[in-house]
């Protein structure tokens, strides 16, 4: 891996796990009653952790186009003859 690729990958691991704690933590001060301890924030954290690095691996990767199958679909459907009037 490049330089560049491993920094960007480290760059958005950060950004991801930061979001999923906070999205865990939100989720779980919003359906509990149950006060934030240091136990739970490390449990969401290694949580975080795993399900960040998996999708920025999926997301980064070059050779990986999750979407590119759902955009030439929707190319195809709209390449409709225009409307003459």
């Amino acid at each position: 891996m490049k330089r560049r690729h491993i920094a960007r990958f480290l760059e958005f691991l950060v950004i991801g796990i930061l979001m999923g704690v906070i999205e865990d933590l939100l989720a779980i001060g919003l359906t509990t009653d149950e006060p934030f301890t240091l136990e739970m924030v490390v449990v969401v954290v290694l949580v975080a952790i795993p399900f960040a690095a998996i999708a920025e691996l999926v997301v980064d990767h070059e050779e990986i186009e999750p979407f590119q199958y759902i955009l030439r679909r929707l190319k195809i459907g709209e390449e409709s003859p225009p409307n003459q009037q």
